[in-house]
């Protein structure tokens, strides 16, 4: 993914973002966000800088436990995608860090979980910073330990960050 930011004169102020990722769904090359650049700067009008930067990915793995009325993956795969679609790149702001507060309640929102018991991103209990501006994350599991009123519980994996396939 590249992300270019289109500036206002000498002054660092953002008029336009965009951000885009090739068909295969890797990030473009030096070379491709080179020529891109160029090519943005061709077609902007007077006065106005572009900048190309390639996107990091920071790889994201969630794991929580939660109090529920009953076992079911359908509440995993609520949680799941919600958690999903918070941290997409389209919705989590470039460089900002994964709070864990932030997460517990958007899980704790869900209909039918009654108590967000324990959640760690990439195994701590603390908000997880990005390495830079540039860098997003990109989740690659979400582990859901789902407790019942009775005291049973369930685990429900999603994504593809668990084990070694090998």
């Amino acid at each position: 993914m590249c992300f270019y930011s289109f500036t206002v004169s000498d002054r660092a102020i953002p008029a336009e973002t965009v951000a885009g990722r090739s068909r295969s769904r890797t990030a473009p090359s030096t070379e491709t966000c080179i020529n891109i650049q160029g090519e943005l700067r061709r077609l902007s009008f007077a006065g106005s800088s572009v900048w190309v930067s390639p996107v990091a990915f920071s790889p994201v793995d969630i794991e929580l436990v939660v109090n529920v009325p009953q076992l079911s993956q359908g509440y995993s795969d609520k949680i799941a995608g919600a958690i999903a679609s918070l941290l997409s790149p389209t919705q989590h702001a470039l460089g900002s860090s994964i709070r864990v507060k932030e997460l517990e309640y958007l899980v704790r929102s869900l209909q039918g979980v009654t108590e967000v018991v324990t959640l760690l991103v990439n195994n701590q209990a603390v908000n997880l910073a990005m390495p830079n501006k540039y860098t997003t994350p990109k989740l690659e599991g979400v582990t859901v330990v789902q407790v019942d009123p009775q005291g049973r519980s369930a685990t429900y994996h999603t994504g593809t960050g668990f084990g070694n396939p090998d």
